[in-house]
């Protein structure tokens, strides 16, 4: 299988994410790479699809790439801010939950050869958590509120996702 543009990009969202660990050392300016690095991640975020799209190269490797690419950054970095005694514990818990659930539906469906396909919301709440770490990295005080934006809107896609699950896994029977 030969590799595109788009994966590339998504592939760089991994590699990223160990490289946010730089926020946890005393060197100077890592606030300011970290904020570089979220940058990137959410620009290969937004431009691996419009590229895959664009160019006709849509996949389902590059479907689960994208998704694995996402969650890897946005956890890593989550926890990174939570260690950092930057972001309370419980925010970073319930999007772990979220996405280890999701994952699971999301393997049981195609274990029925049943495909989900995210929700726009789901791709919104992306884009505002990379929004919310933004802010809490240049100090917003209302960046919280932002981070409660992207858990109402994780809630509102986690339902939609299960009631989706749940209606594909009776129609397979």
């Amino acid at each position: 299988m030969k590799w595109h543009v788009a994966q590339y990009l998504s592939f760089i969202r991994i590699l990223l994410a160990p490289l946010c660990l730089i926020y946890l050392s005393d060197i100077p300016y890592k606030t300011e790479i970290t904020i570089v690095l979220g940058a990137i991640a959410g620009a290969t975020d937004y431009f691996d699809g419009v590229l895959a799209r664009k160019q006709g190269l849509t996949s389902s490797f590059g479907a689960v790439l994208d998704y694995t690419a996402d969650k890897v950054f946005v956890i890593t970095a989550l926890f990174i801010l939570c260690v950092a005694g930057k972001l309370a514990p419980w925010i970073v818990v319930f999007f772990i939950f979220r996405e280890i659930v999701t994952m699971g539906m999301r393997l049981a469906s195609t274990e029925r050869n049943v495909t989900i396909n995210a929700s726009n919301i789901g791709k919104y709440k992306t884009t505002i958590i990379f929004f919310a770490m933004l802010f809490l990295l240049l100090e917003w005080d209302w960046h919280i509120y932002v981070f409660y934006f992207a858990i109402l809107l994780a809630t509102i896609s986690f339902v939609d996702y299960f009631l989706k699950f749940v209606k594909s896994m009776e129609t397979v029977k």
